[in-house]
This record gives structure tokens, sequence and C-alpha cells, in this order.
């Protein structure tokens, strides 16, 4: 039950809101023994993934958040905001996404939406990729979306690690060598052949690799260069290769705070920053962070591309 207050006190539009308004009583209907109603899961569901075009966005993004510790000399990847900070407020060698000396390509882009943080030492976390939030993919024909498991490797600085896995094999292998399994963070698309051909518009592969007896990072082909220079040339016990799947860069060459991929995914235009014209920049109607206030495609003249292979015909399922 949603209770009296709790969508408005934030001071902005978010999530309680979502779950207020759409829960089986409404807003208007609030009372002190019944709050606002019984949530509506499909519906909350429904109003946060958005709609274009009046279809309901079948996925969204979010960042794979980069960091770096120099006391435990590890890359991590998250795609929580929460520990991504945890990171680097709680442990005892601090992990950061400010570029530093050697480390400069660690910090990847800065996200849009993530603009406040409460560590400004160690700085709002950037990512060098973005994955998919459910397991549905947007085109029959793209591959199958594998889930990412985040695992950590507790003990002295020297030995620490943060690493990401895409099978449960290979989960359980490490778990066997004292991994701890620390939860799903989202999904790629699965490796697939021949690549690049079979990959889907944007995507570019995600990589799994150590250094001798040290340290296991992730990262996209665009950082190998970097990364092999640093050492990152071994497979994880189990892999057969170093590709975890496919993910996204994080760019963003309109301006408009959605990264370009996102606006493959949503359908407005990558190179317009007002993709219908109405005078509204995308980031605004559907902010890559936060819930989506209009649709990016329904205004003035449109520049948005075709969307039908890119969202749900029959509404979201």
């Amino acid at each position: 039950m949603v209770r009296r207050g709790e969508p408005f006190q934030l001071g902005a539009y978010g999530l309680r809101n979502v779950v207020a308004e759409t829960a089986s009583r409404g807003i208007a209907a609030h009372d002190d023994k019944e709050g606002f109603g019984v949530p509506d899961a499909q519906a909350a569901a429904e109003r946060m993934l958005g709609t274009v075009r009046e279809e309901v966005v079948r996925n969204r993004l979010a960042p794979l958040f980069a960091a770096y510790s120099p006391g435990a000399d590890d890359y991590a990847a998250v795609a929580s905001p929460q520990l991504a900070m945890a990171l680097a407020l709680y442990q005892a060698d601090a992990y950061y996404s400010v570029p530093s000396g050697p480390i400069d390509f660690v910090a990847g882009y800065t996200v849009p939406g993530y603009p406040a943080f409460p560590n400004t030492v160690a700085g709002a976390p950037r990512a060098r990729a973005l994955i998919l939030t459910t397991p549905h993919k947007m085109r029959s024909e793209h591959p199958n979306l594998v889930p990412l498991h985040l695992l950590e490797k507790p003990g002295p600085a020297a030995q620490r690690d943060f690493i990401l896995l895409s099978s449960e094999t290979v989960v359980n292998t490490a778990m066997s060598a004292g991994y701890q399994y620390a939860g799903r963070q989202g999904y790629v698309y699965a490796a697939c052949s021949p690549y690049p051909a079979c990959r889907p518009q944007g995507t570019s592969r995600l990589h799994l690799r150590c250094r001798i007896g040290g340290d296991c990072a992730v990262f996209l082909d665009e950082q190998t260069k970097a990364f092999d220079g640093r050492g990152y040339t071994q497979l994880f016990p189990g892999m057969g290769n170093s590709v975890l799947g496919l993910a996204y860069p994080a760019t963003d060459s309109d301006g408009d705070g959605l990264p370009n991929v996102f606006e493959f995914l949503i359908g407005s235009h990558y190179l317009s920053a007002d993709s219908d014209g109405d005078g509204t920049p995308d980031g605004v109607e559907y902010p890559f962070a936060g819930v989506p206030q209009s649709d990016p495609c329904h205004g003035g003249p449109s520049q948005c591309p075709g969307l039908d292979a890119y969202l749900f015909r029959d509404s979201f399922e």
C-alpha cells in the first residue's frame, strides 16, 4: 500500500509519484486507511518505460559505471549509482572516477541525469558503457540478452577484485576461487557470429580481461588498446574468450542529454536535440535517468526514424 506523503517529499517527480499515480485507487482517492491504494506493478513499469508514438518502450539503458582504486589497483564496473558511490565512500581503498595520471582512460563519459553525488572528492561516477535493463530484445533478429553478474573477491587491497560475468558456469568457477556473488547488474546481447555483421546497431563487444596473477577489468573494444598497454591480456579462468557480450558506448553526439544509442532505442534522432521540433529537448521529454515526461517524437515536424522494430506493437508485456 502506498502511504500518505511519500510521493511528495523528494522535491522532484520520481518513482514514488509513479507508484502513487498508477495505484488502483489513484491519488485523488487517498484516505488514512488505504493510502493511495494498491500498487499496480504493470502500470508502474509502463510509466517508467515511457511511450513513443503511443507505443510503450520495451527496454531502457543503464550506465555501467567505471571506477578505479589506486590503493587496491583494481578496476570495477557496476550498474548502480548507489554502489558506484559506495565504492568511493566506504571502501578502505576508495574507488575514483576522476582521471588521474596513467589511469585517465578509466573515467569514461559523464552520464546525463547523474549530475549530483555526495562525494565531490571522488567525483560523479562516469560510464564507459551502457547496458540494458530488461531481458527483452528490441528486434527478433538481434542476439538474445544475457544477464551480467557482479562478483567481488574480498580480502587485502592487493587481492580485491570486482568482475562481471555473463556465464553461470564461469560464475560457479569464480565462486569456487573465492569470489562472492553480488547480484545481477543488467543485460547485454549475447556474443554473436559473424561479428560485426550480427551486432545490433551501435553495439560494441564488452570484454573481461585480467593481468597475470592480478586484477581483472571490464571494457569495450574501443578501450582494448589502453588496457592491453596495462597488461590486461589474460582470460579469466573458465572463459573460452574475453567477450562477455555486446553493450553500447556512452556517447551523445547532439548534446541533448541522451546517449546516441538510447535514441536508437526509443526512436528519437541522435543528431537532433529536439527530434519532433516542439521546442523541448529530447532529454527533457524523455530523460535518460528519470521518469519520461512526454513523447520526444510527438510534436512539430518529426525527425524521428522508424520505430516499429524497437517497440512493442501490443503494448508492455
